[in-house]
């Protein structure tokens, strides 16, 4: 009797949990901001690469934990003993700020609390850094 008891609490405590578990990933999969950065990502991919300028493209994009929509750029001339993560902080972050900050297409993304991630790689594909941006930093 006891066993049995046992038995049926145990499923019902498994039945509630899966509920729960199922809810927390229907909801997870159904947010409006999630699905439209998820889209966002294959409209990059597929449009990539991205010429920003002479030095700089887009490979790709991905979607990160927490709102973070990664760009993946490539220095297309430069090998990474020839440049450092300091030297883009200084020189092209302030670039890419200012950008945001001016950009119609990044109003979505301020709104939603977004933050963006850019990811620098060399021409070999070897990674330089990343560079974090917060929606803080662009408003």
């Amino acid at each position: 009797m006891k066993k049995r008891v046992f038995i049926i609490i145990a499923i019902l405590v498994l039945v509630v949990f899966g509920g729960c578990f199922a809810a927390y990933v229907y909801i997870q999969n159904n947010d409006p901001v999630k699905k439209m950065l998820r889209e966002a990502v294959v409209e990059v991919n597929k449009l990539a690469p991205i010429d920003l300028d002479e030095a700089v493209s887009i490979s790709g994009a991905a979607l990160l934990p927490n709102k973070v929509f990664q760009y993946k750029c490539t220095m297309k001339k430069v090998g990474k003993d020839e440049i450092s993560a300091g030297m883009i902080e200084h020189y092209i972050l302030p670039d890419i700020v200012a950008d945001i900050k001016k950009e119609p297409a990044f109003v979505y993304f301020k709104e939603n609390g977004i933050s963006l991630c850019y990811s620098f790689f060399d021409k070999n594909g070897k990674k330089i850094c990343d560079l974090f941006i917060s929606p803080d930093e662009w408003r």
